[in-house]
């Protein structure tokens, strides 16, 4: 095709990288290897004197990440590392040669939050930054506002 950049598949292919990275209610996986998610968000509220946040799924894709060295970090508001998760890749060996190597995560849980503000998930692979997404968490200015969110320190 004219003017399309050039590109070689095979070669981009084994680099490593993020594919997407998303926080939901609900994940799971078919028999066939697809991925659902249910209730995708990327805030949350929670009340003023709530030191975690609700229990959510963070679910991700890597491309070229296999064995040792994927690690998901999180970060404070503040910039300050609060939670790391390490992974291995292990590849399919039914997978033919040439086939990207695909690494699908999805863990259940929570983080601490000491503020509101914006929580950065980066993901690495040995040391190098593949990407990441922001969770914002509001927090209520009082539990008795009426479910209405108040700003309570959200830049």
């Amino acid at each position: 095709m004219r003017g399309a950049p050039s590109l070689d598949a095979a070669i981009e292919a084994g680099k490593p990288r993020l594919l997407y990275m998303l926080f939901c209610d609900w994940y799971s996986q078919t028999r066939e290897q697809k991925s659902n998610f249910m209730g995708v968000f990327d805030s949350m509220t929670v009340g003023p004197q709530e030191t975690h946040a609700r229990n959510f799924w963070l679910c991700f894709r890597t491309l070229g990440t296999m064995g040792e060295g994927l690690q998901i970090v999180v970060y404070s508001p503040e910039n300050v590392p609060i939670a790391q998760l390490k992974f291995a890749g292990t590849p399919d060996p039914d997978s033919p040669p040439g086939t990207p190597r695909y690494f699908d995560g999805a863990i259940q849980g929570s983080i601490p939050i000491a503020a509101a503000g914006l929580y950065w998930f980066a993901a690495f692979f040995k040391e190098e930054l593949l990407g990441g997404n922001g969770f914002r968490i509001i927090r209520r200015v009082s539990d008795e506002d009426g479910g209405t969110h108040g700003d309570a320190g959200n830049p």
